[in-house]
């Protein structure tokens, strides 16, 4: 087996031991996989990724979809404002807007990955992603602008 076949079982091993059926989260794109937990659908993928170094390794990187950014400035702005304070709250988790959605990130360098890890991983990114899409649904629902 060559190193990316065997992350990726360690990473099968990982989501079957959360109770998933890898025939429902396998994708048509090699070396990715999504699953729902709750509210959330959690998306990985092992890739390559460069390290401060310029050295490729492979990574899995797996990421929650929480909502898309709100339209009104004001929104955005409190919601810019409450993503900051949570990535500095976080420890192996983070947020990001990317194409104007806002989500929630997770990643870990694929060399030594343990199914444990891995499945420790996968259950914080779900957890926290079902908690804060309610939580931030609530508070933009309670907004009013001055």
């Amino acid at each position: 087996m060559t190193t990316l076949e065997t992350n990726a079982a360690t990473i099968e091993a990982a989501i079957t031991q959360l109770g998933v059926s890898m025939e429902s989260a396998r994708t048509q794109t090699p070396y990715q996989w999504a699953f729902r937990r709750g509210s959330a659908t959690i998306y990985l993928a092992l890739r390559p990724a460069n390290t401060a170094q310029r050295q490729s390794n492979l990574a899995l990187f797996a990421y929650a979809h929480i909502l898309p950014m709100p339209a009104d400035a004001a929104q955005q702005s409190r919601v810019m404002q409450w993503v900051l304070e949570m990535n500095f709250r976080m420890v192996m988790e983070r947020f990001a807007i990317y194409q104007n959605n806002l989500y929630l990130l997770a990643g870990q360098w694929a060399a030594d990955m343990q199914t444990s890890e891995i499945a420790t991983l996968l259950t914080e990114l779900s957890s926290y992603a079902d908690m804060y899409d309610d939580e931030l649904k609530q508070m933009l629902a309670t907004f009013t602008t001055v």
